[in-house]
């Protein structure tokens, strides 16, 4: 099973989404490099799938209306941990916009696994752009997996 966070940083103290709570250790980490930070959760999808299939898409609409798709395939999997094949691709363009990514992932393991700049979101066609009163600083995308014993 796969978890996928797309989480927004900004700048400066304050509290953290309380959805956020089991990501608490890698924000820590963040906080620790980077400075005084709060985080703010735009999404989180999650899908179950095996290891040498072809392969999983999950196609997410935004709450802006922007179609967020997740391509992943897992090749291996070798006692407690996996690896993942990941094509990322976030048509709001807010900060990560494209992206793929090979890692090795242990069960429970919580992964920043990619960082990009912060941004509003730009206009739908043919729509004004939404208000954006406090840019973010940064924009994550993190991963967990959790190995599941086989099905009887």
């Amino acid at each position: 099973e796969l978890h996928f966070w797309v989480v927004d940083g900004e700048s400066g103290a304050g509290a953290d989404d309380a959805a956020l709570k089991p990501l608490a250790s890698a924000l820590d980490g963040l906080r620790k490099s980077m400075g005084p930070l709060h985080f703010t959760l735009d999404q989180v999808v999650s899908a179950r799938t095996s290891a040498g299939s072809d392969g999983t898409r999950i196609e997410s609409t935004t709450d802006g209306g922007y179609p967020r798709g997740f391509d992943f395939t897992v090749r291996g999997i070798d006692g407690e941990a996996l690896d993942l094949q990941l094509v990322y691709d976030d048509h709001g363009q807010r900060g990560l916009a494209k992206f793929k990514s090979e890692v090795h992932l242990r069960s429970g393991q919580y992964v920043v696994l990619a960082q990009g700049p912060g941004s509003c979101a730009p206009a739908l066609p043919g729509k004004s752009a939404p208000p954006c009163p406090n840019r973010p600083a940064l924009r994550l995308l993190v991963v967990r997996a959790d190995i599941l014993p086989p099905q009887a």
